[in-house]
């Protein structure tokens, strides 16, 4: 079995800050924002979707920034999964490890299809699976290159990501203010907030019922913590990779659902023109197509909540036997601020966020898969390697 040291000699170190910060950013930017931001606007009303994005960032940055303490401490590729693995116990590593796959696996299949569905909008004699065929031998394509060449690539595809976002702010900000035609309609200025029950047409619970969806729009900003073991320099291209992620993501969904908020109102707002949904009509699945969404929505979040619990829970184990062994606050090169408050607030919001969706019949679903292959993946490691004796990784620590 490699040791941690023998896999490190592994490691091209090629990635720069610029990399890890696209990387992250280009991660979130997708179904999430161009997909669910709608759909949780008609669900929660635009001051419901505001103030759970806000939350959802904060969430995120507790997240981010256990990450970043144990990703500067042990720059490794096997990132959060080995930290659990150490910290937790390695059950908990295997585990988090398959359930980020999850969670991985199902937005794959997601972005695949309505990608797919957006080509055929351009090309309509092109069946959608030859679209989605194509996406998936570029993507393989892409993840075979040299660490250097996908850093790269990345850079350049999340960065027309971005571009587009910024067109879309910009375009939306001129059509609520009257300076872009919205082709027949009045300019909204901001009628839209006060229109269909205002900000909270459906209470406050509703937000709490919606995190769901947020959770599932912000994943893959932990890919900070997947590419560590390839940053050049870790000690200083991760701090300044996670300070800059966190903020933007906050600044361009709160800044997009401003905007959607402000030009439609929240009932015109939803999944049924989506194309992701659209494809899900027109193969005949024998559900309502936003209902298949919402589904593979939740199992997705529920599996990246499950995660996320995971980073807080090893950075609050790291700490506490980092400081037991001797070790002095000032000689880590990050360092998460609070300890103990922020890894324990981002259980208790993570747990909180679990609770929610059994309120709701169709994300009750999901929680149920969620939580069963929580316990599919833990019954499987003890039945698999539970009489042999487990060893917990050791692999080399910066600083």
């Amino acid at each position: 079995m490699d040791t941690g040291n023998e896999r490190d000699t592994q490691l091209q170190r090629s990635m720069k800050s610029r990399h890890l910060f696209m990387l992250s950013l280009g991660g979130v930017i997708g179904t999430g924002l161009f997909l669910n931001a709608g759909f949780t606007i008609n669900q929660a009303g635009p001051g419901g979707a505001l103030v759970a994005y806000i939350v959802g960032g904060i969430l995120l940055y507790l997240v981010m920034t256990c990450l970043g303490e144990l990703s500067v401490k042990m720059p490794v590729t096997g990132s959060f999964q080995a930290y659990a693995s150490k910290y937790i116990g390695p059950a908990s590593g295997f585990t988090l490890g398959w359930m980020y796959w999850l969670g991985s696996a199902t937005t794959a299949g997601v972005e695949f299809t309505a990608a797919g569905m957006v080509m055929q909008r351009w090309f309509p004699d092109t069946p959608i699976w030859i679209w989605c065929a194509l996406f998936i031998v570029l993507l393989f394509t892409f993840n075979a290159l040299t660490t250097k060449g996908f850093a790269e690539t990345e850079y350049w595809f999340a960065g027309i990501k971005v571009l587009a976002v910024l067109i879309f702010i910009i375009i939306g900000l001129g059509a609520i203010f009257g300076i872009v035609s919205m082709e027949g309609r009045p300019a909204p200025f901001l009628s839209n907030f006060s229109a269909d029950g205002g900000l909270f047409p459906f209470g406050i619970a509703i937000v709490f019922v919606t995190m769901m969806n947020v959770v599932f729009s912000y994943q893959g900003s932990e890919l900070i913590g997947i590419a560590v073991g390839e940053a050049e320099n870790p000690q200083k291209t991760i701090p300044r990779a996670i300070r800059n992620v966190v903020f933007r993501i906050l600044v361009f969904y709160v800044a997009s659902v401003t905007i959607l908020s402000a030009l439609f109102p929240s009932s015109e707002l939803g999944l049924l023109e989506s194309p992701f949904v659209t494809v899900f009509d027109a193969v005949g699945i024998p559900f309502a197509a936003d209902t298949v969404y919402v589904l593979l929505m939740s199992v997705s979040g529920i599996a990246v909540t499950f995660t996320w619990m995971g980073i807080a829970l090893s950075q609050f184990n790291f700490r506490r036997q980092y400081l037991r062994e001797g070790g002095k606050i000032e000689d880590l090169q990050f360092v998460a601020p609070f300890y103990p408050v922020m890894p324990l607030l981002c259980l208790a919001l993570c747990t909180f966020i679990l609770i929610f969706p059994a309120f709701d019949p169709t994300q009750r679903i999901g929680l149920f898969y969620g939580i069963g292959s929580l316990v599919l993946f833990y019954t499987f490691y003890y039945v698999r390697y539970g009489r042999k004796k487990a060893h917990k990784p050791n692999f080399p620590t910066q600083g």
